[in-house]
């Protein structure tokens, strides 16, 4: 019953790019964190670098749900002012 109604490629389909964006988020926060000591101001800087990555990465793909958030809160920020 269930095999009929779900199908594999309609589940995980979608999530090709956020699992591309997190590898390349690893792969290139990787050899800065192995890099870097263990501080707090280094973890806010591999924080902010896998923020970047990811994002870019995600837009750069136009990923369907990213420009959705980025124009409701464009349109949030335009109602405010």
């Amino acid at each position: 019953f269930v095999k009929r109604e779900l199908s594999f490629r309609e589940i995980f389909a979608p999530l090709w790019k956020p699992l591309f964006s997190a590898g390349l988020m690893l792969i290139v926060c990787t050899p800065i964190a192995k890099s870097l000591s263990p501080s707090i101001l280094h973890t806010a800087l591999l924080v902010g670098a896998g923020v970047l990555v990811y994002g870019l990465s995600i837009l750069l793909l136009r990923d369907a749900l990213a420009f959705d958030l980025l124009q409701k809160m464009k349109s949030k920020l335009l109602k405010k002012r």
